[in-house]
């Protein structure tokens, strides 16, 4: 094996296709197989998992992305517990701000200056944002009842969810999230960018604008109302 595929192999990387030759497997292998101390092993029971569609590997596969630190294989994990839809959005929204260092604590000193949607810099959260708005009345439920750093990560999911499928409960929800967090700069920042999906949050940006002092709020105010008028053009 070359040295760059070996660094891939090590890594978890598995060419496309290749699960189709070890179809025999059971799922009574696969359980050890996800564990396994060769990370191509644990990418291919993760493939393997997602064909099956047996309920009993969700929580096994939640375990998993908590302690799997190859690269190829948290890929492959995700996209087996996206597979799932709405059966595995219980265990995700779980692991909202519970797996990693990288989620915002916060507010970002420089701006986001793209017309797209930030990716969430959450793990669970990006593979929640991939099941779209079935995942939503769950992560409603923890923004309303949860602890502020899995909040955090909440309202980044039903951001970039409501914008690319916009849902008319979402601007109600954010509105209440904002004033509820009102001492927190990261949630308000946070709600401010989900906004930018609202098509109702144009009056409420406006005001909010005239008495914010923290610059980078600002300028994701003024983003969110070029965003909201773009789309309304």
């Amino acid at each position: 094996m070359k040295t760059g595929d070996q660094q891939l192999s090590n890594r978890g990387f598995l060419a496309e296709g290749i699960e189709n030759q070890h179809l025999d497997i059971d799922s009574k292998q696969l359980f050890p197989l996800l564990t396994s101390q060769k990370p191509t092993d644990r990418s291919l029971a993760a493939r393997l998992i997602a064909r099956k569609q047996d309920v009993a590997f969700i929580n096994p596969l939640g375990v998993a992305l908590c302690c799997e630190r190859k690269l190829y294989c948290k890929l492959e994990i995700c996209n087996a517990l996206v597979s799932y839809d709405e059966k595995s959005v219980f265990l995700l929204v779980g692991l909202l701000g519970r797996i990693g260092n990288n989620q915002h604590k916060f507010v970002a000193d420089k701006p986001f200056r793209k017309d797209s949607y930030p990716l969430p810099r959450d793990i669970a959260a990006r593979c929640l944002i991939r099941v779209g708005w079935v995942a939503l009345p769950e992560l409603f439920d923890i923004v309303r009842n949860g602890k502020v750093d899995v909040v955090s990560e909440a309202v980044d999911s039903i951001g970039f969810i409501n914008f690319y499928e916009p849902m008319p409960a979402c601007f109600d929800l954010i509105i209440e999230c904002f004033d509820r967090h009102d001492d927190s700069e990261l949630i308000k920042w946070k709600c401010i960018r989900a906004l930018s999906g609202c098509s109702e949050a144009k009056a409420f940006l406006l005001k909010l604008k005239r008495v914010e002092n923290n610059n980078i709020i600002k300028h994701e105010i003024d983003r969110s109302l070029r965003l909201l008028k773009f789309s309304q053009s």
